[in-house]
Order: C-alpha cells, then structure tokens, then sequence
C-alpha cells in the first residue's frame, strides 16, 4: 500500500510540473526556452517610469509594433557599452533587450552618436 501511495504521488508532483511548463509556454520542446532567451531588439519609443516602449522590428513584410518592456531595480542597462540609468534612453535608441519576455533583465543601447561602428570610446 505504501508503494502504490508512493507512486501516485510522484505521478501527482510530475503531472503539476506539466502543467505548469504547459502554462508557462513551453510546450513540449524547448522552443519555449529559446524562444524567451533570443533578445527582443527594436528601437526606444518613449520612456514611462518603470516601463519602456520599445518598437519592435517585423519581420520581412511586416509592419513594426510597439512593445511595453518592463523593468525593475535589478535590470542591467548599458548605453553604448557603459552602465546607464533607464532615464537615459531616449527615443530612436537602438536596443537590444533580454529576454523578449517578461520583465527585462539587460537593456543594451546604442545611441545615434555612436552609430554603427559600436561603442564610442572618445567619451
């Protein structure tokens, strides 16, 4: 009786653990997991208090869309390689944000200054 007890609980605790990888997107893959760890990269819109709007680059055909990133005291952003306050973005900024999900743990900026060479290191 203690075995059968045993095994319907494991079958319980694994059936939850299903359950809640099903809500949370993961499907049956992994393509949940990936899909979450590509960063979302885009262009800064505006910034309001905790929240950035970022407008998100379409794919081949598609219209851009704006996106509402969350962030808190913990999310790392950098301008042009160097640490930096969310107040310091500001609109056409390019971004990188990580993960393209939830709340933002890395927000990567590049100013207009610094262009397409990268980082400006005459600062």
């Amino acid at each position: 009786m203690r075995i059968l007890v045993g095994v319907l609980s494991a079958l319980l605790v694994l059936g939850l653990a299903a359950s809640v990888e099903a809500a949370r997107g993961g499907g049956g893959g992994r393509g949940g997991v990936k899909a979450a760890l590509k960063p979302l990269v885009g262009t800064v819109v505006s910034v309001d208090g905790t929240n950035v709007k970022i407008s998100k680059k379409g794919k081949a055909g598609e219209a851009a869309q704006d996106v509402v990133v969350e962030t808190d005291a913990n999310t790392v952003i950098t301008v042009d390689g160097v640490a930096a306050k969310l107040t310091d973005l500001q609109p056409g900024m390019s971004v990188k944000v990580t993960p393209s999900t939830g709340k933002a743990t890395k927000i990567e900026a590049t100013s207009k200054k610094a262009g397409a060479g990268g980082r400006n290191k005459n600062k």
